[in-house]
């Protein structure tokens, strides 16, 4: 099951509060309720499932972009395996035109993407 981030922020505030005392964990209902809890905030990351290997930032395209966004990849996960900073992707994704309209998880569930906007642009040498 998928959380949202106002929902993990509330469980790390029930930890935290509860983490304060300090024989909590001599209380097995509050121990339980902690670790119950930790599942919620674990990773629902794709990256750290399946990372991307590295990825050719000239060969990237606004199709390829938005496929990976799609998939549950972040921005800071695509930044990462294609080199670079936030200034320099900044500018890409405002010469793509990617809008923000276009990254709202309800916009990028209803696009369709070919099988050439699926291929993500590899680094040669880094394929898997």
């Amino acid at each position: 099951m998928s959380y949202t981030k106002y929902q993990k922020r509330q469980a790390r505030r029930v930890i935290f509060a509860m983490t304060l005392e300090e024989n909590w964990r001599d209380d097995q209902q509050a121990v339980q309720k902690v670790q119950k809890l930790s599942e919620v905030i674990g990773s629902d990351s794709i990256a750290d499932s399946k990372p991307l290997p590295k990825l050719d930032f000239d060969k990237l395209t606004r199709k390829n972009y938005l496929y990976m966004l799609q998939n549950g990849y972040l921005v800071r996960d695509i930044r990462k395996a294609l080199g670079v900073g936030t200034a320099r992707f900044g500018e890409w994704v405002r010469a793509n035109r990617v809008r923000r309209y276009d990254i709202k998880e309800q916009n990028l569930s209803k696009m369709t993407f070919t099988d050439e906007d699926k291929k993500i642009p590899v680094l040669e040498g880094d394929h898997d």
